[in-house]
């Protein structure tokens, strides 16, 4: 299934023939113990998963690397790389002077988009050189090794990434902790997984995870977790029968608390936030999921080149959204809602007729990104609206409308278990 690189001769096939034999040894050593039995991994997965590449696979690979979703690349990717932009910073600097490079492990790669959203975290998020640089480059990250528990997501991960010299993916089943990975991999700087995949965990397999990252991880480790929100608009349909287990931020902070009792082992939050609150996609609630359809495709409509969006349907009722029946969480949706609102429904008279922001009523209470948003988008409209070529209002304005909102929800978010995707930063120290 695998073959190695860069060797030939008689140090290729002896090192060939001890991995091999090292391999079996330890295989069946801990088959026959009875703790691995539900993890599916083959013969060359259980070797050092940095040192192999992957065979051509059995089909066809496509040319586009990931559905068209301009709300996951622009929005939701793109805010996780904000929330993360620091803490990765300061890891790669750390390791830099230890001259060593970085080792990542993912939980639920699926088709690999991590390596993306972690190696693309841009170092000056404002700068218009020719060439951007990245915080976490490729050349800076010794083995990023994904695990998916899905054959075919697998091949297509290994497939899509080829031309990624660092990058591996393996099929496992991480229900049952790290498994052979805590004891032939060296401890990883990160350990990250998106969009909810260890929600799929109980809460006795999640704890168990857990426990194996803290043990097996380096002081100064980061874990960059994703957890499904308790109370986002789709999960609150769910949260009686469904394969998720949902999480409040206080919950979060009691599990690693007691974590931390647990291992002795120093946990600290470093963020909690929000991410998809307003805009979740559809396909995670096929019952209820077509209540909010529309919302996620105006927004991508925002960002879709020369077509112009129908704002009005971004407009948001209060009724859309489920009671709670909680003060603190009722009282942030309906905020939320207001000030959403507040922006769509000013591009639409600006679009018509001039209209300063500073002479809408209650201004000065406005928050920051409100108001940096509306007089950004003013200005645009002022200083563009002559242009004769192309479509402006499609291809600069509405994008802007897009990002505002987006501020809007990384700015008031307050890591309660609203969003679709509830993100924990933790650093380890040891």
């Amino acid at each position: 299934m695998f073959h190695l690189n860069k060797q030939s001769g008689h140090e290729l096939f002896f090192f060939e023939l001890f991995s091999s034999l090292k391999t079996i040894i330890l295989f069946c050593f801990l088959s026959n113990s009875g703790k691995y039995k539900k993890n599916t991994y083959s013969m060359g997965e259980l070797r050092h998963a940095g040192s192999y590449q992957f065979m051509e696979p059995s089909y066809k690979a496509e040319d586009t690397f990931f559905p068209k979703d301009h709300v996951k690349t622009f929005w939701e990717d793109e805010l996780l790389q904000f929330a993360v932009r620091s803490s990765i910073k300061k890891l790669v600097q750390k390791k830099q002077k230890e001259n060593k490079r970085l080792r990542i492990l993912e939980f639920g790669s699926k088709l690999g988009e991590g390596y993306d959203v972690l190696t693309k975290i841009k170092k000056d998020h404002a700068c218009l050189q020719l060439q951007v640089e990245y915080i976490l480059s490729e050349d800076s990250i010794e083995l990023f090794l994904g695990l998916d528990t899905d054959h075919q997501r697998i091949e297509k991960a290994n497939e899509l990434t080829r031309h990624k010299k660092h990058a591996r993916f393996i099929r496992t089943d991480y229900s049952e902790g790290m498994g052979l990975f805590k004891e032939v991999e060296a401890p990883f700087d990160i350990y990250f997984s998106r969009e909810g995949a260890i929600s799929e965990l109980t809460i006795y397999e999640l704890r168990d995870l857990m426990k194996d990252m803290i043990e097996h991880a380096a002081s100064d480790s980061l874990l960059i977790l994703d957890f499904k929100g308790k109370y986002a608009i789709l999960h609150s349909f769910l949260l009686d029968h469904s394969e998720f287990t949902f999480w409040t931020g206080t919950e979060i902070q009691q599990f690693f608390k007691s974590l931390e009792e647990e291992t002795g082992v120093q946990l600290e939050i470093l963020r909690l936030m929000d991410r998809s609150i307003l805009i979740a996609s559809s396909q995670e609630n096929r019952q209820y999921g077509h209540l909010f359809k529309h919302i996620r495709q105006a927004v991508n409509s925002l960002f879709e080149f020369n077509i112009r969006t129908d704002l009005q349907k971004l407009i948001l009722k209060p009724e859309m959204f489920p009671n709670t029946s909680q003060a603190k969480i009722d009282h942030f949706f309906q905020e939320l809602i207001s000030w959403w609102n507040l922006i769509i429904q000013y591009a639409i008279k600006r679009f018509e007729q001039p209209l300063p922001p500073k002479e809408l009523r209650e201004w000065d209470n406005f928050p920051q990104a409100i108001q940096f948003g509306l007089l950004t988008l003013d200005r645009l409209i002022k200083d563009n609206e002559w242009i004769a070529y192309g479509d402006v209002r499609a291809n600069l304005l509405e994008p802007h409308i897009g990002y505002m909102l987006r501020s809007l929800e990384f700015e008031l978010q307050q890591g309660l278990g609203c969003g679709q995707n509830l993100s924990v930063i933790v650093q380890l120290k040891k």
